[in-house]
């Protein structure tokens, strides 16, 4: 079949056919399995760290990391670990992945849009830099015409204060993200959130000498090791009993710690428990000092 590319400034944006672009190929990342986008290297910032090497900002919301295959008509929304959560009928010819947030049809914003969710694309899957991505990402989601297909802005990286005080620190985004316009799609990214969630690998449980439920022992990978770096307590009577009486079906699973600040051993500081995340492998969880 032949294929009909659409070119923008940028170079080209999309093809107008049914078959995938050449660069959806099976990307291999340092997790050890693989997945169809690469995702890159997130490190997490606080007010007043350097941000040398960035040179734009885009504001989070507080949806799932995930990306968006269209092609044929249809789209579908894949999580990290290439679940499938959303799918459906879209009107285009074109063919193209978008990487972004998605926030499901359970949100505040989807349930008042009458929507099946929003999609908030920061990027998209492409070969070049990615000031070249995002013009042409910019046209394509114009081009789709769909009012829950968001495209996220970007902004020079000196306005970080003003954006971080009008709208993180009020509650509307949960945080910013820190990028290199002539990056690459794995290049590291900065991100600065209100308060710092970690991901931790638990490795057991600790009882006084009454036998009653303290906190989780969690680890994260130093050097290519688990290694414990923390215990978080925990504070609902229903998850310490579930703990006791199953602990083999926690351990080595992934948890979230939301907390003020990560120690240069990996501990976090005032770290408090809030979910538990079966998107994410425990070798994901990696402490670089």
């Amino acid at each position: 079949m032949g294929r009909t590319p659409l070119v923008t400034s940028g170079g080209v944006l999309f093809f107008v056919d049914t078959q995938p672009l050449p660069v959806l190929l099976l990307l291999h990342n340092n997790t050890g399995y693989n997945m169809d986008v690469q995702r890159g290297e997130y490190w997490d910032l606080a007010p007043g760290d350097s941000l040398e090497g960035f040179d734009i900002v885009q504001m989070k919301h507080d949806g799932e990391w995930s990306y968006m295959k269209i092609a044929a008509g249809v789209f579908t929304v894949y999580s990290r670990l290439n679940r499938v959560i959303e799918t459906g009928v879209i009107r285009t010819t074109a063919t193209a992945t978008l990487v972004g947030e998605w926030m499901p049809a359970q949100s505040v914003r989807a349930q008042r849009d009458k929507t099946v969710g929003h999609f908030y694309a920061f990027d998209m899957v492409g070969e070049g830099l990615l000031k070249t991505r995002l013009a042409n990402l910019d046209v394509l989601i114009g081009a789709l015409g769909c009012d829950w297909i968001k495209c996220v802005r970007s902004y020079d990286v000196s306005q970080w204060e003003s954006l971080w005080e009008a709208h993180v620190l009020t509650g509307e985004r949960e945080g910013l993200v820190f990028k290199t316009s002539n990056g690459c799609p794995a290049q590291g990214i900065g991100r600065m959130k209100r308060e710092i969630t970690v991901d931790l690998v638990c490795m057991g449980f600790l009882y006084n000498k009454k036998g009653t439920f303290r906190s989780i022992r969690s680890g994260m990978y130093i050097d290519g090791e688990l290694t414990e770096v923390c215990k978080v307590p925990v504070y609902s009577q229903g998850e310490k009993a579930a703990f006791a009486e199953n602990p083999d079906a926690y351990i080595g699973n992934v948890f979230e710690v939301i907390g003020n600040e990560v120690f240069p051993s990996g501990a976090v500081r005032h770290a408090r428990y809030p979910r538990w995340r079966d998107d994410k492998r425990a070798e994901e969880c990696i402490h670089h000092g």
